[in-house]
């Protein structure tokens, strides 16, 4: 049980008691909850009791609407209360409507199914994430949504046991979809996603593979691969951004964080921006992407390997839809 079930757990629990105006018994909410009403009511009083800043609740509010009462109705010690109801001040509130907005919404939606991935046989998160997939989504795109859990089993148990895996894939940089068997190293969750690195080594570096990109995964039965030697140390090396300083107009550094893993801006003007821009392999691509994007008055400052790629990009563009080159 982590913190993570509790949260989600209370927000059920607010969910609910927005349809039972006159509250519920705790032990009933706790049995809906597959809970002891001890270990719900310690969750709710703590959730109530500790200082807690935006940035650490993800953004999500916390509505001061709890009340725990007697049965005829009266506010109690919460210790020895058998119903809990909301109440305020703001009828809007009793009926849910302020309670939580759509970017608080979301934000619980969002750490609820990332928390699902490491935890799929948590029936009661299951639960409620389908609950808020429902109310966020709708019913029938909820049906057909497709999260890549069963995909990140496999590779889990793949990269548990050392087997092969076979993947179909959607590559991310060129067309086409391929079906491919690896050796599943280490999996990630970075701000695309989950991704996986894994082998065999080309040249001594790994691939990369963004889950969202598998169609399908399954693993190699009664085979096993071999780590290479110091892989820890190849992985985190292969991670290692590269700098590239570039020069681009004012109004487009969001082009730059769109392709890069960060930004630092080095000067600044009223038309140009200089960035530090760090990126991960494939690098020439990306830079080439930003420059593009960007405009003709971007390029590269240093290092200098990497001033071409935007026109190397851009004839590649220009054949693969049959206009003349330029050059």
């Amino acid at each position: 049980m982590t913190a993570m079930d509790a949260l989600v757990r209370i927000q059920r629990v607010i969910a609910v008691l927005t349809l039972h105006p006159d509250g519920l018994p705790l032990t009933v909410l706790a049995e809906e909850l597959d809970v002891s009403a001890d270990q719900l009511q310690s969750e709710i009083l703590a959730y109530y009791r500790v200082d807690v800043t935006s940035e650490q609740s993800a953004g999500m509010l916390r509505p001061e609407v709890i009340d725990f009462v007697s049965v005829g109705g009266e506010v109690v010690d919460p210790h020895q209360a058998p119903v809990i109801r909301l109440a305020s001040d703001v009828p809007e509130a009793e009926l849910g409507i302020r309670q939580l907005s759509a970017a608080d919404v979301s934000a619980l939606y969002m750490a609820a199914r990332s928390l699902r991935q490491f935890e799929p046989e948590n029936e009661v998160l299951q639960s409620a994430t389908e609950r808020l997939e429902r109310d966020l989504l709708g019913e029938e795109i909820a049906l057909n949504d497709d999260s890549g859990t069963d995909r990140l089993a496999v590779l889990r148990e793949a990269i548990r046991t050392s087997s092969p895996a076979v993947v179909e894939y959607s590559r991310e940089w060129l067309p086409g979809v391929g079906q491919r068997t690896i050796h599943p190293y280490r999996l990630l969750q970075t701000d695309r996603g989950f991704e996986l690195d894994a082998g065999p080594l080309v040249d001594g570096r790994p691939r990369t593979y963004l889950l969202r990109r598998m169609r399908s995964a399954y693993v190699v039965d009664d085979v096993r691969f071999d780590k290479p030697d110091n892989l820890e140390s190849i992985l985190d090396r292969d991670r290692e951004p590269v700098r590239v300083q570039l020069s681009l107009p004012q109004g487009s550094h969001w082009v730059a964080d769109r392709f890069a893993e960060r930004t630092e801006v080095v000067a600044a003007d009223g038309d140009d921006l200089t960035l530090d821009v760090y990126f991960l392999p494939p690098v020439e691509r990306r830079v080439a992407l930003v420059l593009l994007v960007a405009g003709a008055e971007s390029f590269v400052i240093e290092p200098p390997e990497y001033s071409v790629a935007a026109s190397q990009l851009a004839e590649q563009l220009f054949q693969h839809h049959g206009f003349v080159s330029r050059s």
